[in-house]
């Protein structure tokens, strides 16, 4: 149970460093990470029925109701790294930009492998967008990189 905390713990570090950089999203690490769907179902879950929770467990049922077994670790993991990781992403965006820019874009790719292993068919036109997407990636962090005015 512990462990099960101290993971979910570090996935809401991760989200924290990812919505510390500006385009970057939490949700994406929720979404590689794999908890994206309890995420959205325990965000749900805040709503007129938590008041019958309360009313018929009291506070273990709106404890259970509400999710917070996983919802407080998570937090807790964004608002740590918020306070603490957020500052290294901030000075690694100044300092290396474009190892930054690496790290995200192969975390943008590998949410992408995800999607697709999620998907229960596939056909191979999927990779025109892919594709172009990965292209226009790589020619902004190139048009970046050279210092080639991009707007």
């Amino acid at each position: 149970m512990k462990r099960e905390r101290l993971a979910i713990f570090l996935k809401g570090v991760g989200m924290g460093a990812a919505d510390a950089v500006p385009g970057v999203s939490g949700g994406t690490i929720a979404f590689v990470t794999g908890i994206y769907e309890q995420l959205i179902y325990t965000i749900r879950q805040f709503g007129p029925s938590a008041w019958g929770a309360w009313r018929e467990g009291g506070i273990k049922g709106l404890y259970a109701h509400l999710n917070l077994a996983f919802l407080l670790p998570l937090l807790a993991g964004v608002a740590a790294s918020l306070v603490s990781v957020a500052h290294l992403a901030l000075w690694l965006m100044e300092a290396h930009p474009l190892l930054l820019d690496g790290f995200f874009f192969g975390l943008v790719a590998a949410s992408a492998l995800v999607v697709h292993n999620a998907m229960r068919s596939w056909k191979f036109w999927y990779l025109l967008p892919l594709t172009a997407g990965l292209l226009l990636g790589q020619g902004a962090a190139w048009f970046n990189a050279n210092g080639v005015a991009t707007g």
